[in-house]
């Protein structure tokens, strides 16, 4: 995986942000029981982001 962007919140916040493509492919290698119930829930997302 490549270094994730830096997203300024705010003056004093940054978060670091990954796409969707990437955090299913980080859950699906993960394995954990948590990640894998989520799953079909990104796929799905990600499904209708790309349909719109």
């Amino acid at each position: 995986m490549t270094s994730s962007p830096i997203q300024k919140c705010s003056a004093t916040r940054q978060v670091r942000v990954i796409d969707l493509p990437t955090l299913i492919e980080i859950k699906s290698s993960a394995g954990r029981a948590k990640d894998r119930l989520v799953i079909p829930m990104l796929l799905a997302l990600l499904r209708e982001r790309e349909h719109s």
